[in-house]
């Protein structure tokens, strides 16, 4: 997928960020497998969320669609993040990690919840 918005300079500074709250896998910077979308999915099936980052050439993705599919169909949190032209590489840095914050914070919650009635 060709992406003006998504590049590699963005990507890895979302990874040393998300990596503060938990280790993140990154197809466009993890993936040397010979099976590129195989892998993605063995990653997927471990997630605990994912992170979306909604360009409009990425919504129109055969192959990001299938991930969203498969993200659900176990039950993956999805956290989408919606990008284009108007928003620079440090806005939408700052934008994924006030998703994984408040998901974050909403999953310590639950986790307190379940823990009080347990």
């Amino acid at each position: 997928m060709h992406d003006d918005y998504i590049t590699s300079s963005l990507l890895s500074k979302i990874a040393i960020n998300v990596n503060k709250y938990n280790s993140c896998y990154i197809d466009l910077l993890h993936n040397n497998s010979k099976n590129k979308q195989k892998r993605v999915e063995e990653e997927l099936q471990q997630a605990k969320f994912l992170v979306f980052l909604k360009s409009e050439s990425a919504s129109k993705s055969n192959w990001v669609q299938r991930e969203l599919e498969l993200a659900m169909e176990n039950n993956i949190k999805i956290l989408e993040v919606a990008i284009d032209k108007l928003k620079t590489e440090s806005e939408i840095n700052q934008l994924v990690i006030e998703a994984i914050t408040k998901l974050t914070k909403a999953n310590q919650h639950m986790h307190w919840i379940q823990k009080s009635f347990a």
